[in-house]
């Protein structure tokens, strides 16, 4: 199992990282679908598939003893997955072969994970107030800062997991001190 990165963030709190490297029929052998799940995953491209497969793997190897007798995962009416019969938050995000995942029975979470690609400079206003677009621009890492904002408000957004967020309006965020590789935001949700 490719579980490439695992970090143990607090007592309650672990967040993962899977390099899909597997079959489809090898990501199946520890998971217990249910036929419902397997009905699921044919509607699925093979691409999709894998992701879906390679999240329920990783939350599994992540929840180690909490895992309920039957790992379900299912999703809200605004598609934020939660695991039935558990009280523990959990978010999934996948970008090409990788996949994350966060799981914490005391916080609620959010995770996304993506490739650095300048195709985010073509929607970057669509995401970002003026505000922190100029920021962004004016950062020693432009391209960074945008991916950078993008995350943290995608994080937001998975936390609060009711949809019908903008997240120009909604969703606003601090400046950015340095640009590095790993951080903290601070920022307000304007959501009702």
């Amino acid at each position: 199992m490719p579980l490439t990165t695992k970090i143990h963030h607090d007592a309650e709190t672990y967040v993962g990282l899977w390099t899909v490297t597997e079959t489809q029929e090898q990501l199946k052998k520890n998971l217990d679908l249910s036929e419902s799940e397997e009905k699921t995953l044919l509607n699925f491209s093979q691409k999709k598939a894998m992701e879906w497969l390679a999240g329920r793997n990783l939350i599994k190897s992540l929840m180690h003893d909490d895992v309920p007798h039957k790992l379900a995962i299912i999703k809200n009416a605004s598609g934020k997955p939660y695991i039935e019969h558990s009280d523990a938050c959990v978010s999934i995000s996948h970008s090409h072969e990788k996949v994350a995942t966060i799981v914490s029975s005391n916080h609620l979470v959010g995770i996304d994970i993506q490739r650095i690609s300048p195709k985010i400079d073509k929607i970057a206003h669509k995401f970002l107030s003026p505000k922190e677009l100029h920021q962004a621009e004016s950062s020693s890492s432009p391209l960074l800062a945008k991916h950078m904002y993008w995350g943290a408000k995608e994080c937001a957004f998975k936390c609060y997991g009711l949809g019908s967020v903008i997240f120009i309006d909604h969703i606003l965020l601090d400046p950015i001190g340095n640009i590095s590789e790993k951080g903290r935001f601070t920022g307000k949700f304007m959501k009702n």
